[in-house]
């Protein structure tokens, strides 16, 4: 089962295909670090907004770092996808555990790794914004390996969208593995819930990545289209289209 708080968009770069992801721009890895933080306060207070309604990453009393790598400007601006198709589904695979941990920053273990800054939006089919929908994400290691035991629960993670049904997490890119007698491509499962509610579950998939072409799972139409800033990391982008709730 899901719990709750962040948001996000992508920054600039050397582009890696094109979509609706690359839409996104202005927030920094500032102000995706600063959302991992009020995650489990908004796990308590089921919101995103401080006493004035204001967004409470968007302040400018946080200290920037090195790895702000577009500007000074921490707000969101999302357009939105250029249409409200819903995001197809694609299958949960054997590493599903549940009960993941509430923070949106994953890069936590000293792996040696490409950095990987996704954000985006959670919206239902008409293009409305799904405040406080849960996106749950897992995914393999830099060196292929999924944590299934350890109480760690390596990239694993849940996060709640902000008012306007934005989300952004940090991690690095997963490694590729063996499956049988070939290798699946680099890929982040995702399950999204709203109101406790499973709506969607899916896998995202890395553009030009070379085992794309032989795996049956592999969809265009999930890919996550990134750029490549200044530091070497991904900034990609990807907004979810869920389905109308059954009944």
């Amino acid at each position: 089962m899901p719990v709750n708080c962040p948001h996000g968009s992508a920054s600039d770069g050397d582009a890696h295909g094109s979509g609706r992801g690359t839409q996104l721009r202005g927030i920094t890895r500032r102000a995706v670090t600063a959302l991992g933080s009020l995650g489990l306060l908004g796990l308590f207070l089921n919101s995103c907004s401080d006493e004035d309604g204001q967004d409470p990453a968007a302040g400018d009393d946080d200290t920037a770092g090195d790895d702000d790598t577009t500007g000074d400007d921490d707000s969101a601006s999302s357009t939105g996808p250029e249409d409200c198709d819903e995001t197809q589904s694609n299958p949960e695979g054997p590493f599903y555990a549940g009960n993941s941990p509430v923070r949106n920053h994953l890069n936590l273990y000293g792996d040696t790794g490409t950095e990987l800054l996704v954000t985006g939006r959670i919206l239902d089919a008409d293009c409305a914004p799904l405040p406080l929908a849960v996106l749950e994400i897992w995914h393999a290691d830099p060196a292929g390996e999924y944590d299934n035991s350890s109480p760690e629960m390596r990239y694993r993670a849940q996060m709640a969208a902000d008012a306007n049904g934005n989300y952004g997490f940090q991690t690095l890119v997963p490694g590729a593995y063996l499956d049988g007698s070939q290798y699946r491509p680099a890929h982040i499962h995702a399950k999204l819930w709203v109101g406790g509610v499973e709506r969607l579950t899916t896998q995202l998939y890395f553009r030009d990545d070379p085992y794309n072409s032989i795996d049956g799972a592999v969809s265009d139409a999930l890919m996550l289209d990134y750029s490549i800033d200044g530091s070497g990391a991904w900034n990609a982008g990807f907004d979810f289209v869920l389905p109308q709730a059954n009944g």
